[in-house]
């Protein structure tokens, strides 16, 4: 039987007009976890975590992702606590298809997860603490050894102790009650040590490689672009750039991984230790122990002067790497500069 011209014309539209109603092929999703606390007293910094880190997937993914895969993030709320973060932990292996996790950005959940995540393989960039360096976690943090040569170069008595063990509200308790604190780590750069401490922290140093990203020049339309995130958003904190460069640095261990093999948590931690990335916390790129031993630290000091009832971090003095022939030796550069009043913490 012969079909009419209009017959034959007919039926390829047709079948074009179907096929354009079949749904078309998602991307392929990788996941990375974030950990960190989003509920009681340290949950400033998990949302300072998690606005960046979700910039960093959007920015990724508008740009088309990284070799074909698309990255979806899976935030879960550890409290800053070390038997959540060990539960937290457990739900993040358990999903074969999260290949790292940024974590947890407190040195008691970080410390209390990280064996978990190392047992199971699985590649952590740890955030806000110091650990024994161990073969699968990589540290976006200097080592305590590196805090007291800058210390030293600023003419400031040496740390002791672990810099990232302090804590905020006990600290600002043993100010109030009139004991000296000498200098600070990053714990100390928080808003609940000047909410408790008052005007009787004023003069304390803190030392951290986590700068407030007003601190840092050319983070303008950065910030513009964090805030843009949510309707509520605060101002970026401590940990927002920290969690930024964290994505972007899994995301360059992704990239690396052969096209024609399947992002894993062994390939990207395989590839780990020869990322490097230049970013908006300078240079990232790790030693022999995975330790980013040459990060740029910032010496701040909090002022006596007030607002929204909280002092205000108000000189800040960057140590910054510099190459003098095969070795790299630190310089400390004052610079005082104002600070911009510090964010509240979101409402609980």
């Amino acid at each position: 039987m012969r079909h009419s011209p209009l017959r034959r014309a007919v039926f390829p539209l047709l079948l074009a007009l179907l096929s354009a109603c079949w749904p078309q092929p998602l991307p392929h999703v990788l996941k990375i976890g974030l950990a960190a606390p989003f509920e009681g007293r340290y949950r400033y910094v998990g949302y300072d975590a998690i606005y960046a880190a979700r910039l960093a997937v959007k920015e990724i993914n508008q740009a088309g992702g990284v070799n074909g895969w698309h990255i979806e993030l899976v935030a879960y709320d550890d409290r800053g606590n070390a038997a959540f973060a060990r539960s937290v932990a457990r739900d993040l292996l358990t999903d074969p298809d999260i290949v790292a996790v940024v974590g947890h950005f407190r040195q008691e959940s970080t410390e209390a997860a990280a064996p978990l995540y190392i047992a199971a393989g699985m590649p952590l960039l740890s955030v806000g603490a110091w650990l024994t360096p161990t073969a699968g976690v990589w540290q976006l943090t200097p080592s305590p050894a590196r805090f007291n040569e800058v210390l030293h170069l600023a003419g400031e008595p040496e740390m002791r102790g672990n810099p990232y063990a302090q804590a905020p509200v006990d600290s600002a308790e043993q100010v109030r009650h009139g004991q000296k604190l000498p200098v600070g780590g990053p714990p100390l750069a928080a808003s609940d040590f000047a909410a408790v401490g008052g005007a009787a922290i004023s003069g304390t140093l803190v030392l951290t490689p986590y700068p407030y990203p007003a601190d840092v020049p050319g983070t303008s339309a950065w910030r513009e672009a964090y805030r843009a995130m949510g309707l509520y958003t605060p101002q970026p904190g401590q940990a927002s750039l920290a969690a930024y460069e964290a994505i972007y640095v899994l995301a360059a261990a992704i990239r690396a991984t052969p096209p024609h093999v399947t992002p894993s948590r062994d390939s990207i931690a395989q590839a780990m230790a020869h990322v490097e990335r230049q970013g908006l916390l300078g240079r990232i790129r790790w030693d022999a122990r995975g330790v980013w031993e040459t990060a740029p630290l910032y010496l701040y000091r909090w002022s006596p002067e007030r607002e929204a009832s909280r002092p205000l971090l108000q000189e800040k003095f960057t140590a910054t790497p510099l190459r003098s022939g095969a070795h790299e030796r630190t310089s400390l550069l004052a610079k005082p500069k104002p600070h911009p009043p510090l964010a509240p913490a979101p409402p609980g």
